[in-house]
């Protein structure tokens, strides 16, 4: 680490509050809003691999093998020898030459052609498909001594390319995806970025912003993993799906351009940042950054889909190994399995299911139908605190009076509770295993695209079909089978009577 300090709130933080002031009551998280935030080029070279990410991996071209067999002519020995390697399983090539080797294809082809009559000159662009059609798209690491090549493999037999222009290679490759190499040259080649390695082991300085953050190695490993996942950052920076190492110029952008969060916004925060006093909230699309105030990365992760799945994980393996188990309402936190533990409604157990929790979570910062005013920084002990109050306050109603839209999402037989816009969906097994809110515009969008009307009582349709067959009307038919499958309907007597 260099001695500037890290921990004193600067111009940029201070502007990034008075921005971020303009909407303190909810944190943005549309995945969209990632690709406004950031402009990215690519260079000829990311060209070269996104056209051959869209194609699946074929058997190399035998106009390939020739090439290779005629690489002296067309390549230079920096490229045959330093960045390239011929493998038992195809042609090792380091991101670097990749240009380079489809400059000198397209030359040899050339000639080739030439020489050859019978021989039709495709176009370039045809050419370089040709090539690279044998391109594994996913990004590999070689290490050869104290040399690290960072590249992918074009995959072909390279027993039939018997040549000593090219230089061979008899270890294995090191897979790139999911795994960030200390020694990596992205970190030299990325602007903003400085890397080294201390006594703590690697140490990466993301400095596009006056307020730098440090990353160490394992906060690297994870910090790759979460914009991998995230539902908007592969949109902007499609290569860092086959290569974990894009995270670095990824998070360059990311970091220069995250806004603080401020205090009074209501964000699902880890439970052991909850008591922070100096530090930041960031954000940037769904990922939010967690900085301390000696400029140190303390949590990333994110609010959606997969990543937001393992922050509960996690979050919830943190309550479960505390001393003494945690107790909401009735329910007592299971010790293990898929369910958080076992609701009791009315004399009956019913289990509560992890996708209810989170769908909950994510309406959290938006609605004011909740128990308990929900805290500005909540927690997962928050939530599940408010969702069994909740489920506890709920009765049971009539399908009838359920969104059409949230019973389609239902297997057969689901029963329904309601509490104001809440509405709880509980399947034959005793397992609460939907949620609806009604004052999210998203379900309003869903039922507007099922039916304009609200679903209509069996007297109603009675009367409007009377002398029609039976099976004209699907929605009344739909609609008694479910009644037939559902013994719960209003009124509902408790077991206690």
């Amino acid at each position: 680490m260099n001695g500037r300090s890290m921990g004193i709130p600067n111009e940029s933080t201070e502007q990034d509050m008075s921005t971020a002031q303009e909407n303190t009551d909810i944190v943005t998280t549309n995945p969209e809003v990632a690709e406004n935030q950031s402009d990215v080029e690519f260079s000829d070279e990311d060209h070269i691999e996104e056209s051959s990410s869209t194609e699946r991996t074929a058997p190399a071209d035998e106009s390939v093998v020739k090439f290779l067999l005629d690489s002296k002519k067309h390549l230079s020995e920096e490229t045959r020898f330093h960045k390239m390697r011929l493998l038992t399983g195809g042609l090792f090539v380091d991101e670097r030459a990749l240009s380079d080797l489809l400059i000198g294809y397209q030359n040899w082809y050339k000639g080739f052609a030439e020489a050859s009559p019978e021989v039709t000159l495709p176009t370039d662009e045809k050419l370089k498909k040709r090539l690279f059609q044998s391109l594994n798209r996913e990004t590999k690491y070689l290490l050869d001594g104290k040399v690290l090549l960072c590249g992918r493999l074009l995959e072909l037999d390279s027993s039939s390319v018997v040549t000593q222009h090219i230089a061979r290679f008899s270890g294995s490759l090191l897979e790139a995806v999911n795994y960030i190499h200390m020694r990596d040259p992205i970190f030299e080649q990325t602007n903003g970025v400085t890397a080294h390695v201390g006594a703590k082991g690697l140490v990466v300085e993301f400095q596009t912003r006056k307020q730098p953050i440090a990353v160490d190695n394992a906060g690297l490993q994870k910090l790759a993993r979460v914009l991998q996942q995230s539902r908007s950052i592969p949109k902007r920076f499609s290569k860092i799906q086959f290569a974990a190492r894009q995270a670095v110029p990824a998070f360059c952008e990311i970091w220069k351009k995250a806004q603080v969060i401020p205090n009074q916004t209501k964000l699902l925060v880890p439970m052991d940042t909850r008591s922070l006093k100096k530090g930041w909230f960031l954000i940037y699309g769904d990922i939010v950054i967690v900085q301390g105030d000696n400029g140190e990365l303390i949590s990333l992760y994110g609010l959606r889909g997969k990543n937001l799945h393992e922050f509960l994980i996690r979050e919830t393996d943190s309550l479960r190994a505390q001393q003494r188990r945690p107790r909401f309402g009735s329910m007592s936190l299971s010790a293990k399995g898929r369910g958080y533990g076992f609701i009791k409604l009315e004399g009956d157990s019913y289990l509560l299911d992890p996708t209810v929790v989170r769908k909950f979570i994510e309406r959290m910062p938006y609605s004011r139908e909740i128990p308990e005013k929900v805290p500005a920084r909540f927690t997962l002990f928050d939530a599940l605190k408010r969702i069994v109050a909740l489920i506890e306050s709920t009765a049971w109603v009539d399908v009838v009076h359920v969104p059409r839209g949230f019973i389609t999402q239902q297997e057969p037989g689901t029963n329904y509770r309601a509490k104001g816009p809440w509405i709880i969906a509980i399947n034959k097994k005793k397992q609460i295993v939907g949620i609806y809110d009604k004052t999210d515009p998203a379900n309003r969008r869903t039922d507007s695209q099922h039916s304009t009307q609200p679903l209509i009582g069996i007297g109603s349709i009675k009367h409007r079909n009377a002398g029609k067959p039976r099976g004209s009307n699907p929605e009344r038919h739909r609609q008694e089978e479910h009644r037939k499958d559902s013994p719960m309907l209003t009124p509902i007597k408790s077991n206690a009577e």
